[in-house]
């Protein structure tokens, strides 16, 4: 009902008629969560722990926790409660995937790609870890290895703006095939018209393709979209600049054959992924009540997170359902004793 004070209350009251329920704990700490309040969301998840160590959604959600707390020093308590809970979940994506942001968190490139192509070995269509798996490579300068994965990416999800950026970037600057760098910009603005990045890097295009008073008119459009990003009019500045140099008044574009005929201090870079680093982490947040779960996707801290649906199985279902059962008895026993 999204009355998180009336559900602490009532966890509290809980508590103190049971406080060797690792449940109840667990649950108090979904609610702090919901409050935004992580550091006492934490000591909940930790008192979870205490009464039953291999409590698994409190071990998952504690790691996620401390890895999105951004401290370091919680990373190593992170690894271990997550390397317990793929222990306890050998078939769950996402223990692997949040293994892998980790691994990235702490540098550890060729760790991160283990865990990440764990997690796709997994669940072939794991939006996130294909989109993590591709930008590692990209940032690790293996960025043809990123192609396939995009490739593989879009295929599932062709609306995926970063997905698309980041391939047109790797088109344009490793491949220097322009005319895929610019069907992966037209078509994010075919989606958003007024994706800064997607227009920018259009531009860069026409600047590419030497169609200088094509590249003016899309700078001065992206300007307006973004008025302080310096660096689109610092690109707009050569590019006029260019323009009064050459002293041309029409500009024909080039053959894709010769499609890079620009001095190099007259280049213009792409914008390349902008803050990306940790857009997709999974945090599962599900609430336990006298062992019967239900699932509810976390509101994600920070920008551009992509967010998984949890994967249950037929045997998930089944103990959920079981545990279900099990839970309408305990009820109808309290009735029956308060009566």
């Amino acid at each position: 009902m999204n009355k998180p004070l009336k559900a602490k209350e009532a966890y509290l009251k809980a508590l103190e008629l049971d406080r060797n329920n690792a449940d109840l704990w667990y649950n108090l700490a979904i609610v702090y969560i919901e409050l935004k309040e992580p550091n006492e969301a934490l000591k909940n998840f930790n008192h979870a722990l205490e009464l039953n160590p291999k409590h698994k959604l409190a071990l998952f959600n504690s790691a996620i926790l401390m890895q999105e707390s951004g401290e370091v020093k919680l990373r190593p308590e992170a690894r271990k409660r997550l390397l317990s809970y793929i222990n306890e979940e050998p078939l769950d994506a996402n223990g692997y995937f949040n293994l892998g942001m980790l691994a990235m968190d702490d540098k550890k490139d060729t760790e991160a790609e283990i865990w990440m192509k764990k997690a796709i070995k997994l669940q072939a269509d794991f939006r996130s870890a294909l989109f993590n798996l591709a930008l590692l490579y990209s940032q690790t300068a293996k960025e043809l290895k990123a192609l396939p994965i995009l490739e593989e990416l879009l295929r599932y999800y062709p609306d995926h703006i970063k997905g698309l950026i980041l391939k047109g970037d790797i088109l344009m600057n490793q491949k220097k095939d322009i005319l895929g760098a610019k069907k992966c910009f037209e078509k994010i603005l075919e989606m958003d018209p007024s994706n800064v990045q997607g227009k920018h890097n259009l531009c860069v295009v026409y600047f590419e393709e030497k169609d200088l008073l094509k590249a003016e008119r899309c700078l001065v459009e992206t300007l307006a979209l973004a008025p302080h990003e310096e660096y689109i009019q610092r690109h707009l500045n050569i590019v006029r600049d260019k323009i009064s140099s050459s002293g041309f008044v029409e500009q024909p574009i080039f053959p894709t054959s010769k499609t890079s005929g620009v001095e190099e201090g007259d280049r213009i870079p792409a914008e390349s992924i902008n803050e990306i680093r940790g857009e997709s982490r999974q945090t599962q947040i599900i609430k336990m009540s006298d062992n019967k779960s239900l699932s509810k996707s976390n509101k994600q801290l920070g920008k551009n997170r992509d967010k998984e649906p949890p994967h249950k199985t037929a045997k998930d279902i089944k103990e959920i359902e079981k545990k279900r059962v099990a839970a309408l008895k305990r009820l109808e026993e309290i009735e029956r004793i308060l009566n």
